[in-house]
């Protein structure tokens, strides 16, 4: 006789992991600008939020993740809290190297690897940049001919800065420090959390050719001017579930703001870290049309045992 109590446990979750996942996905749909984190509330009187997985939250300690202005309720009175109260800076932070240090880096409680250089990150910059003693310029095989530095780049989910500042400060190598104001380099930083871009706003607040984006992802139509460089370490959970939402989207809208490679023309180039178990060129296949003109030329840069850079290129479909 079957085991009618197996077969129905395992007919009922199945059912319920199908609905679960298409609840899931509808509501992803309807709400688009919750793709990187989960709202985070607590009760009672604690002034910001829990990140809900963390050490600090499980401890009943405050982990403030993100809030320009928090309100407090105290005995019935409501009062405003300033950013600043939760603001940490440090001094002469390495980021990149013995070359690139940042006199002052600002930070604030719950930021991912606590707003400083986490070691993917890290393995990224070492597989872009290179150093001499006094120091640091693009490698020879990130970007055709380094006499030419790409003028326009992109630091996509920026958090608190570090990949836009060692890009600001790295570009061009020794020559960076002799071309006029016409010809600097321009930098868009981006992120979806707005106490993240605060951060960047001040640890970039000494150059005047900075764009700051508060956007959940790239944006949905083509830039006049595309980036030629993207660097980026995008998240890929949710939680602690793995989660390649943000990273489909930045597959599907990369078009809008790289520029475009062709046989007769070089293009843009974007560089994404990831942990290896990350499916990348499966995800990548999945976010995109095949009836879109332009297709995306996925290779690896860099790896080793825990990590891979990829490189992507935005490709015409006659030239691919």
């Amino acid at each position: 006789m079957a085991d009618t109590s197996s077969s129905f446990f395992c007919r009922s979750y199945a059912t319920r992991w199908f609905l679960t996942h298409l609840l899931s996905l509808l509501f992803t749909t309807k709400h688009q600008q919750n793709v990187y984190e989960p709202p985070r509330r607590v009760s009672g009187n604690t002034p910001i939020t829990h990140s809900p997985d963390s050490e600090e939250a499980k401890n009943d300690e405050n982990d403030f993740a993100f809030a320009i202005t928090a309100k407090v309720l105290s005995n019935g009175d409501e009062k405003t809290a300033s950013l600043d109260a939760f603001k940490k800076v440090e001094s002469n932070v390495k980021l990149f190297g013995s070359t690139i240090e940042a006199k002052k880096w600002t930070t604030y409680p719950g930021f991912f690897a606590k707003g400083g250089l986490d070691i993917m990150t890290s393995f990224l910059l070492d597989s872009i940049f290179e150093e001499d003693k006094s120091s640091s310029a693009l490698k020879e095989d990130v970007y055709g001919d380094t006499k030419k530095p790409p003028k326009r780049v992109m630091d996509f989910c920026c958090g608190s800065g570090i990949i836009g500042y060692a890009l600001r400060h790295s570009i061009g190598g020794k020559e960076k420090e002799k071309r006029t104001k016409k010809k600097k380099v321009k930098l868009t930083v981006l992120d979806a959390d707005a106490v993240s871009l605060e951060a960047a706003k001040q640890n970039l607040r000494d150059s005047d050719d900075v764009t700051f984006l508060l956007s959940d992802g790239f944006p949905l139509t083509p830039l006049k001017k595309p980036c030629e460089l993207i660097l980026t370490n995008p998240p890929v959970h949710y939680n602690s579930k793995p989660d390649f939402r943000v990273l489909g989207q930045m597959f599907r809208r990369l078009s809008n703001v790289l520029k475009t490679s062709s046989t007769k023309k070089a293009g843009g180039v974007c560089f994404c870290v990831c942990q290896r178990y990350v499916p990348f060129e499966s995800v990548a296949r999945f976010f995109i049309h095949a009836h879109e003109k332009r297709v995306l030329d996925v290779t690896v840069h860099a790896k080793n045992d825990r990590f891979v850079v990829w490189k992507i290129k935005v490709v015409t479909s006659s030239s691919s």
